[in-house]
């Protein structure tokens, strides 16, 4: 059985809907930046950038509404560790864009110093963007529905003996 060309996808050419609104965290720099970026490129209505480092977020936004055009992308400083701070990055986009419907929880660190904090960004700052997301894209608050994407370590897969690798040390393919 043969199949035409219509039946496979090309990532390359592929558009998001024109009504996509994404919030991605810890967005400044990084993957989370790439991220960004690239639901841009894809056609994203509108992307909000949250992160805690608010000269380097602002100076991302200009970046992208210079490369993309004003009015795509904004900055809302967040904390991913204060339930009240991820419930601000929601209302300011959705008033800015309308309705959410993708969230991107991408904040994390390796902090091994501190590990409190390392678990309060890892867990609990995905806990609060994930019930703060079903929140604003649950249609019985207006919502009309959505994603929800959570980035991870690879170090959450695998037994590491020894000292913690650093990204350095992986090699992705």
């Amino acid at each position: 059985m043969s199949s035409s060309s219509t039946d496979t996808f090309d990532i390359g050419r592929a558009q998001l809907p024109p009504d996509t609104v994404a919030i991605v965290t810890g967005a400044a720099e990084g993957l989370g930046k790439s991220f960004a970026e690239g639901l841009l490129e894809k056609g994203a209505k509108g992307v909000c950038i949250a992160d805690v480092n608010e000269p380097l977020g602002l100076k991302t936004v200009q970046e992208f509404s210079d490369h993309f055009g004003g009015g795509r992308v904004i900055f809302v400083k967040c904390d991913v560790t204060s339930a009240s701070e991820v419930e601000a990055v929601f209302a300011k986009t959705k008033e800015k864009y309308g309705a959410i419907n993708l969230m991107v929880n991408n904040a994390g660190i390796v902090n091994e110093k501190d590990m409190a904090l390392t678990i309060n960004v890892n867990v609990t700052g995905v806990a609060y963007g994930t019930y703060t997301a079903i929140k604003y894209m649950s249609p019985a608050e207006g919502g009309k529905g959505g994603k929800i994407i959570n980035i991870a370590s690879v170090a959450g897969l695998l037994l590491f003996h020894g000292p913690v690798p650093r990204p350095k040390d992986f090699v992705c393919s």
